[in-house]
Formats: structure tokens, C-alpha cells, sequence
């Protein structure tokens, strides 16, 4: 019986990567060796209306606020890095907004929680903290 080789097929790209990718690399590369702090924010279900008011209030503090696919961000930190951790790769998953800046990243941080925005639930989200009624009169009748 005659053993067969075993060869690992590598996928080697026939065509160029398209120009707007690169420059986007080639952007969050810049940004990534220019900034001293970096936040990965996870935006499920924030409406664009709450985005762009962050983005307003971000850009006048100095930081560059920018929306990037994850795959992206993952090959210009393996550029810059040589190597991601698996830590690192978790970040990047789901919807992501990437904020640099050279401010302190405490402030920055305390800045952005103390300007959350409520809104109401909806279908399929997940409440950050656990949801309490407390125990009395809900002033509605037993027959309803």
C-alpha cells in the first residue's frame, strides 16, 4: 500500500488587492503608529443618529473616530505587529467603532460612559444590568 503525499495548498491571489482596501490598511496602519490609545467599541444596535452625535462631540476633544471592516483592521495590525493575539481577534468581531486619541484614556473613557444615551428595548437585545420590579400595587385589576 503506498502512502500519498501530503501537500498543504496554499491560496496565492492572482489579483491585486483593490486600491480602496489598501489605502484603508494603509490609513488604520497611520493611525494605529500615531495615536497612543485605541478603543474598540462594540455599536450593535446604536441608531446612526447616536453615532454621529459621538462622532461630532469625538472629533472636537481631537480623537479620529472610524468605522472599519474587522478583517481590515486585523491585517494592519499584523503588518504593524507581526503577529495578532487570539485576545486581539476576539475584539473584532461584530460591529466595531475604532477610537484614537491621545488623550488620557481614562478621562476619555469616563467621558463616554457618562454621556451614554438611553433608549428604549428592542426585540433581541440583552439589558446591560439585571432588570428589577419591585414588589407592590401595579394599579391594574386582576381581570385583565
Amino acid at each position: 500500500m503506498a502512502s500519498q503525499p501530503v501537500f498543504k495548498r496554499t491560496y496565492v491571489r492572482m489579483k491585486p488587492y483593490p486600491e480602496k482596501k489598501v489605502r484603508i490598511v494603509n490609513e488604520l496602519k497611520e493611525l494605529f503608529s500615531n495615536y497612543g490609545t485605541v478603543f474598540v467599541i462594540d455599536i450593535h444596535g446604536t441608531s446612526n443618529r447616536v453615532l454621529q452625535e459621538y462622532r461630532f462631540w469625538l472629533r472636537r476633544r481631537g480623537a479620529r473616530v472610524i468605522k472599519a471592516k474587522n478583517t481590515l483592521v486585523l491585517i494592519a495590525l499584523r503588518q504593524l505587529m507581526g503577529s495578532v493575539t487570539e485576545d486581539i481577534e476576539k475584539l473584532f468581531t461584530g460591529e466595531n467603532l475604532l477610537i484614537f486619541s491621545n488623550e488620557n484614556p481614562f478621562e476619555l473613557a469616563r467621558w463616554i460612559w457618562s454621556t451614554g444615551v438611553r433608549r428604549e428595548a428592542m426585540p433581541g437585545d440583552i439589558a446591560p444590568f439585571d432588570l428589577v420590579a419591585p414588589a407592590g400595587n401595579t394599579n391594574m385589576s386582576q381581570d385583565q
